[in-house]
């Protein structure tokens, strides 16, 4: 018994830095680039990048991919309303939110590891299934 409990120590010893030295990688699933890049924090990022950005918009309507990216995540979803959506990413920790960039877009979500697939719920929903309620979208602007 003690040589199972001094083996399971060491290989968590082990990990731990061996996690932390982990190289970042890539790849491709379903024609989507993921890019991978461990760390030994116990938090998970994740952003999802649009081609676009504020050069490819008029003068007159600066400021819509941002609205736009921003309405994903503050208009609430098919499956939960806006009030919803901020109560769930309150009461799980998770921090989601969409921007624009010079020639990019995207939309990211930070939540703790315990946490992931509550996070990653709100993010495809936010993507997937936006409901661009209108009161919350002329609040927005």
């Amino acid at each position: 018994m003690k040589k199972i409990a001094l083996g399971i120590f060491a290989l968590i010893c082990f990990i731990k830095p061996w996690a932390q030295n982990s190289s970042t990688t890539s790849f491709d699933v379903d024609g989507i680039k993921v890019i991978f890049k461990p760390t030994i924090k116990e938090t998970v990022s994740v952003r999802v990048y649009f081609k676009g950005g504020v050069t490819n918009y008029p003068e007159n309507q600066a400021g819509i991919e941002t609205l736009a990216l921003s309405a994903l995540t503050e208009c609430g979803t098919k499956k939960y309303t806006a009030d919803a959506f901020k109560d769930t990413s309150d009461k799980y920790l998770i921090k989601i939110g969409g921007t624009s960039s010079y020639d990019y877009g995207f939309v990211s979500m930070l939540s703790i590891s315990k946490f992931f697939d509550k996070g990653w719920d709100l993010l495809t929903e936010a993507i997937m299934n936006p409901s661009f309620n209108e009161s919350e979208l002329n609040q927005l602007k």
